[in-house]
């Protein structure tokens, strides 16, 4: 687990990149399929680079959400 470790350091801490940053939203047509279980459908998006750096020094980053339960 050493190469957690820096989550755990910062576990309550607020993120400052994620309430600073901003991208564009792109219009596009709103799907019929939905998933009926976890993990059956996932949505990726990777956006940066980003001006302002996170505490680790990236400025790219990754969200993945879960469709079934919303999780991110």
């Amino acid at each position: 687990m050493s190469n957690l470790s820096f989550y755990l350091r910062h576990v309550d801490e607020i993120c400052d990149v994620s309430h600073l940053a901003k991208q564009g939203i792109l219009s596009y047509s709103p799907s019929l399929n939905k998933a009926s279980k976890i993990f059956e459908l996932i949505h990726l998006n990777i956006w940066g680079p980003y001006s302002k750096q996170s505490v680790h020094g990236y400025k790219y980053f990754l969200t993945i959400l879960d469709d079934f339960s919303r999780y991110t």
